[in-house]
């Protein structure tokens, strides 16, 4: 089983939390070149169209970072949407995922099937809220396999990991189906 493209350069199978008014780009550039997933809600941008400049600022510069730093490539960056009725920029904010190909959409207060086929159709993955009961009794079930105690013991082994093969174990607990069951990337057509 192998990751998926957007997943490649992670160095360790960590989202960075996507803190409400606290994430912002700087924040999450930091985490993606340090090897986890960096992320923010979209609606910490305000106004809406402040989203847009700091989608650019994320992507051109963990873009930069990526042609300068071949051997240690940025690990790719989440943002949030609330995919609740009540959120009423959610089209807007997908309209500009779309645009920059956000790698990952972290849906919150559901999980839509037309926001997963949107995100899948350029190439990107959804993670949901409603999927962390799964995600621990996986990372749990890891622990035993390997006789660890602590999820803490577990990042551990895994930076210590130099096969990856259990780095790609630990991303299955996140990401169903990791194989050819995920879409492959194809051209989107952003609106606007």
């Amino acid at each position: 089983m192998s990751l998926p493209p957007v997943l490649q350069n992670l160095r360790i199978p960590v989202v960075g939390s996507p803190l409400f008014i606290i994430s912002n780009p700087k924040l999450v550039i930091e985490q993606c070149k340090a090897g986890v997933v960096g992320s923010m809600p979209a609606l910490n941008a305000r106004p809406a169209a402040q989203l847009d400049e700091w989608l650019a600022e994320i992507t051109e510069t963990l873009a930069a970072w990526d042609r300068d730093h071949p051997e240690q490539k940025a690990a790719p960056f989440a943002i949030n949407q609330i995919v609740h009725k009540s959120n009423d920029r959610l089209e807007h904010d997908l309209q500009l995922c779309a645009k920059y190909k956000v790698p990952i959409v972290i849906t919150s207060l559901g999980a839509r099937e037309d926001v997963n086929a949107g995100v899948q159709g350029w190439g990107g993955i959804t993670l949901h809220d409603g999927k962390r009961p799964l995600v621990v009794a996986r990372l749990q079930k890891r622990l035993r396999a390997l006789s660890l105690d602590t999820f803490g013991d577990y990042l551990k082994y895994l930076e210590q990991d130099k096969g990856g093969d259990e780095l790609v174990r630990a991303m299955g607990t996140l990401v169903d189906k990791l194989s050819a069951s995920l879409p492959q990337p194809r051209p989107v057509q952003p609106a606007g």
